[in-house]
């Protein structure tokens, strides 16, 4: 009985430990997909679904050359003020499906 009792214990507490864990990180590959969602709604607009339309402000977004923590400041800037760092990631990683030239440099200060 006491083995039986014990055994119960364990599996309820195991089960209970299982539903509180975190979700499991996405691939980099789902969060790409997330990503080119992201960028569609609120991106695609003015720079194209693949970031070939030219601004005024310069060359089109799929061949500027820019530092990462530059595209990383605008994506910031450009996504709500309370988007998860997860969504931020993501469209940093769709950017870099079409954009080769993003220079891999320190921050600067």
């Amino acid at each position: 009985m006491l083995r039986i009792a014990l055994f119960l214990a364990l599996a309820v507490a195991s089960s209970s430990a299982a539903e509180k864990q975190e979700p499991a990180e996405k691939t980099e590959k789902q969060l790409v997909a997330l990503g080119k969602k992201i960028f569609l709604r609120d991106c695609a607009e003015c720079h194209n679904a693949a970031g070939d339309k030219p601004l005024e402000a310069g060359e089109p977004l799929n061949v500027r050359l820019m530092r990462v923590d530059d595209m990383r400041a605008n994506i910031g800037g450009r996504l709500p003020p309370d988007a998860p760092a997860e969504q931020k990631r993501a469209v940093e990683l769709y950017i870099r499906t079409f954009n080769k030239n993003i220079r891999e440099v320190p921050t600067r200060k």
